[in-house]
């Protein structure tokens, strides 16, 4: 039964979808996942929101979160379990979106989704095999918008058998879906990865490369692939970090004055020479004081005196 919406913050009716278990028939004593399609049928508020999940294993609680949504009517993937190994029977999923009923969600009758499923209901299918791939290898994607793969499950031999998909390496916050989730094969499927500006909460999600595992199940019979994710900043950031750092460089080139490094190469080498030009004038100064000592000075000779021929040596007169 609708409820009416209590008349504060934005009105949003989530609801749970399909529901799956990974791998679909699970034998006995294998680790399960549970799966569950999230959306947004109406609202009167922008996107993305944020929504709690929780999930329940025959009553009992095996995993919550949260998961961000891109866009109205827009599914993505929530994932429970792991941990739990299955066992002969019959079991009950359920998954609850917004289990506390902290949003203002006017519709709660589809918040709720739950489902059955028995584990050794059938053997899996003798000499089941498959092929996966998943194209390209690599993607480049800015945050604010998707990027997608494409995902090839080619049957070997005659048998049988559904197969479903699974994902990991995603940053924590990142929403994606699997276009389907399941199906037998020869099966063509597109994983669809939404990039939000930021994560859960607003934290910022991390630029940088992520490598993706892509995970096909069918009975105890898994393949996987590996796929890269780099993930840049939104074009507008990315054009604006551009365009500072263009006009710090540019403003670096025509502010950066070459005068002051000029006057300092100058300054230095007019130093030098001045240096230079002082010790020259200082050895030319010795240089003239040593010759000036060392010049005869001139004594008057007596009268009567011999001439010249009387005296010897550097100036001084001869002993007689």
């Amino acid at each position: 039964m609708a409820q009416a919406a209590p008349p504060w913050g934005t009105t949003t009716d989530w609801r749970i979808g399909r529901i799956w278990t990974f791998p679909l028939d699970p034998p006995p004593g294998i680790h399960v996942l549970f799966l569950a399609e999230v959306s947004a049928s109406r609202s009167d508020g922008s996107f993305p929101q944020e929504v709690s999940i929780a999930a329940y294993l025959d009553g009992y609680p095996i995993g919550s979160g949260r998961v961000l949504m891109p866009a109205l009517g827009t599914p993505v993937i929530f994932c429970a379990g792991g941990g739990w190994n299955a066992t002969l029977g019959m079991h009950s999923i359920r998954f609850i979106a917004d289990p506390k009923s902290l949003t203002n969600d006017p519709n709660r009758a589809d918040n709720m989704a739950e489902a059955s499923f028995e584990v050794g209901a059938r053997a899996p299918a003798l000499g089941l095999d498959f092929s996966l791939s998943v194209e390209p290898d690599r993607r480049v994607a800015e945050l604010g918008k998707p990027c997608s793969y494409t995902i090839s499950i080619e049957p070997k031999g005659n048998a049988t058998e559904a197969v479903a998909l699974a994902l990991w390496g995603l940053p924590e916050g990142v929403p994606y879906y699997f276009d389907p989730p399941f199906g037998e094969p020869p099966l063509r499927s597109r994983l669809i990865v939404y990039l939000p500006d930021r994560g859960l909460g607003g934290a910022p999600i991390r630029i940088g490369e992520y490598h993706l595992m892509v995970l096909a199940m069918a009975g105890r019979s898994i393949r996987t692939a590996t796929v890269a994710l780099e993930i840049g900043p939104p074009a507008a950031e990315a054009t604006a970090t551009m365009a500072t750092t263009s006009s710090a460089t540019t403003a670096s080139r025509v502010t950066k004055p070459p005068a002051p490094a000029l006057a300092t190469g100058i300054s230095f080498y007019r130093a030098v020479l001045i240096a230079f030009a002082i010790a020259l004038i200082a050895l030319a100064a010795y240089y003239m004081l040593k010759e000036r000592r060392a010049k005869p000075i001139p004594i008057p000779e007596p009268a009567g005196s011999p001439s010249s021929a009387a005296t010897h040596g550097i100036g001084y007169p001869m002993p007689r």
